[in-house]
Formats: C-alpha cells, structure tokens, sequence
C-alpha cells in the first residue's frame, strides 16, 4: 500500500478479481486512488475510487439517469483495484453476501489491504473496520493484508486472522526529533531559546 510494486506488463491479463486497498480517510482515499492510477496506467488497470461522495460525483459526471450510470462496485468487473473506506468496503461486502453469498465474495475480491488496522480500537469507528473483517474470515479464502506500525498485540491479530505475522523494524528515511523550549531568563521575551543538538533515530 505504501511502497506498491512493479508488475509484469501482462499481469492484467491475470487478474480477474478486484484488489482492495483501505484506508480510513477520504483524503487518503483521493491521494491513494490518484497514486494508484499513476503507477499501474500502463499495465492497463482500471483504479475505482470509493466513497460516498465519489460515487455521487462519478455517477453525475457519467449518466444521470440510471441506464446511463456505471455499475456500482459490485456489479463491476473491470474494476481492477478499488481504493475504498472501510464503511465503503463494508457496503460491499454486504452487497456481495446478499447477492450470492461467501461464494460470490471470493469470486469477486481478490485481496483486502487494510492500513491502520490498529484503529480496531477506535470507539467511533473501529465496530465497523471489525465487523468487515469477520465477514472476510468467514468467506474464507479471500486474502487479507493488515498493516500497522503501532499495535502491541500482533501474534493475537494474526491469529484472530488466520494469518502468518511479518514484523520488521525497518525504516525507509531517518525519524527526526526536535525539542522546541520557551525563551529561558523570565521576563527577556526575545532571548535567544536553548538549542539542543538534534537526535536521529534509526532503530524501529
């Protein structure tokens, strides 16, 4: 999700199922969609973005009335990769249950990327991201890719998912960390503040 490789150029031929990334934001969904569709363009593969408010905006941009719209999400073949928010991926999910069942939803999803998985927690929202990974377990055979640089708990996770745990505590660039302090004397506003030398962190 954030580092996506390189395919061979006939690798669309091969997919015949829709990958799905989330995230939990609408912004993010709008950086990843634009990202994905830059880097995967020429290997011919179709990138959907997935929300709410992009689907109204879609449908009014190509058809208003319903013979002229473009399927929903479930009913879209051609949609190679589907960068979606977790209620998104939820709806569909649903969608898929009720139509066919966990058969039509291994049909149809090839994989579920899921960023932020560590946001289970949340008291807002996190019922929601649980809730549609219970159904993927049940389904079966769908696989799931669950991210996280924050959660302690990982060997629980993974055996919640029925999934093999990689751990790495590999950092692509260097973590800066700067400590900004008040002006110190009192009363002297505009002293010069203390400066401390800056620390690198290049551990995990």
């Amino acid at each position: 999700l954030k580092r996506p490789c390189r395919l061979p150029p006939n690798a669309r031929a091969r997919a015949s199922r829709t990958v799905a990334p989330q995230v939990p934001l609408k912004a993010l969904v709008q950086e990843k969609h634009k990202h994905f569709a830059d880097v995967w363009q020429d290997y011919g593969w179709r990138v959907r973005e997935c929300h709410g408010e992009a689907e109204e905006a879609r449908r009014a941009r190509e058809g208003s009335d319903r013979a002229g719209r473009p399927p929903r999400l479930a009913e879209d073949a051609s949609a190679d990769v589907a960068v979606m928010t977790w209620e998104a991926a939820n709806a569909l999910v649903d969608e898929l249950h009720a139509s066919g069942g966990a058969a039509l939803v291994r049909a149809r999803v090839a994989c579920v990327v899921v960023d932020e998985v560590h946001q289970l927690s949340d008291a807002s929202r996190g019922a929601q991201l649980e809730s549609f990974l219970c159904k993927l377990v049940a389904a079966r055979r769908v696989q799931v890719v669950a991210m996280t640089a924050t959660a302690s708990n990982l060997e629980a996770l993974a055996g919640w998912l029925g999934a093999a745990l990689y751990a790495t505590d590999f950092r692509p660039t260097a973590l800066d960390y700067h400590v900004a302090t008040p002006p110190l004397g009192g009363p002297k506003l505009f002293r010069e503040p203390a400066r401390f030398p800056a620390f690198t962190w290049t551990g995990g």
